[in-house]
């Protein structure tokens, strides 16, 4: 299970590709589960910028999903959780958003699919050569 939403009502649904710019470790209120919510920065069609993110959750019944969807950005263990940030950042991704209606029968877009298109070398823990 993961918990998609955005800042502003002004995203509709469709492919946006975005830059990873945050993550953070979150506890929901209501479950007290833990989860780390990733957040992107999308560039709209009309050349607005909107920030949209995704709560993956860490739940006896989500973990193995999300084990799978953090590998995609290169968190190989749990325990890499514990860095700061929890996930690299600047990866580039493929966001798919859609209207969703949950189980209340409320109604908001949602990212329902994500792909990482490019990943740094740095981000996958290669040490940078500085030296020019």
């Amino acid at each position: 299970m993961s918990d998609s939403r955005f800042e502003s009502a002004n995203v509709c649904p469709g492919n946006y590709t975005g830059t990873l710019v945050m993550s953070c470790i979150a506890r929901s209120v209501r479950t007290r589960n833990v989860g780390v919510t990733l957040y992107w920065d999308i560039s709209l069609h009309c050349g607005d910028q909107r920030r949209v993110w995704r709560t993956l959750w860490l739940s006896p019944k989500a973990v193995a999903r999300t084990k799978v969807e953090l590998a995609r950005l290169g968190v190989r263990t749990l325990a890499d959780l514990d860095n700061d940030p929890p996930v690299p950042l600047g990866a580039a991704c493929r966001l798919v958003v859609a209207d969703v209606q949950d189980r209340d029968g409320y109604r908001e877009c949602r990212i329902v699919h994500w792909q990482v298109l490019s990943v740094t070398m740095a981000q996958q823990g290669v040490p940078t050569d500085d030296r020019s």
